[in-house]
């Protein structure tokens, strides 16, 4: 935990860096702390996701995902004021996927489909994570519950709070992680 904390920090100027590369591009009305908070998020999400033995630095592993996803994130803020509509959260980046054929599908469905036990299994495990997100600190929970089954800005949270955006963001961070640890301590009894 130590040590992707310390990478997240090490590599937070890479997202601002970012960010102020592309700030001269956008549109004035183009939100930066919401296309900043979109880096971050790539930037928390790499640190978990990253083996240090995988033979590649963080900075290659991340770059691209914090690059990807800065720059989704300013295409949505240019594009909202020609569609009048906001989307609720920036997506983390984007990820390639083929498309996929009806035969695909067709096919993927009939071998996927669940059996009573998977399907028990799944039930189980969501009333676990309902009751861990029910467990949470009132006002994390207040702000897990807001940005991420609500899909409402931090902007939005924040003035709700009277907090500031950074704020907000770090206790969603804070909020996510009790709940992954929280996961994992009841999947190891």
């Amino acid at each position: 935990m130590a040590e992707r904390h310390e990478l997240i920090r090490a590599h937070l100027p890479l997202v601002h860096d970012w960010v102020r590369t592309l700030a001269p591009g956008l549109p004035a009305y183009a939100d930066i702390e919401e296309i900043t908070a979109a880096g971050v998020y790539a930037l928390v999400v790499s640190a978990e996701l990253f083996r240090a033995r995988q033979g590649r630095s963080f900075s290659r592993f991340a770059q691209p995902r914090l690059e990807r996803a800065i720059r989704t994130a300013a295409a949505q803020e240019s594009r909202r004021f020609m569609t009048d509509a906001r989307p609720k959260a920036p997506a983390p980046y984007e990820v390639d996927v083929e498309p996929l054929t009806s035969q695909d599908i067709a096919g993927w469905l009939s071998d996927t489909a669940p059996g009573p036990e998977e399907i028990v299994l799944s039930r189980e495990r969501l009333r676990v994570v309902r009751m861990e997100i029910d467990r949470l600190p009132d006002r994390l929970r207040m702000i897990f519950t807001s940005r991420f089954m609500q899909q409402r800005r931090i902007a939005e949270i924040a003035v709700e709070l009277g907090l500031s955006d950074s704020r907000v963001f770090q206790l969603s961070v804070q909020a996510v992680e009790r709940l992954r640890d929280r996961l994992e301590a009841r999947e190891r009894l």
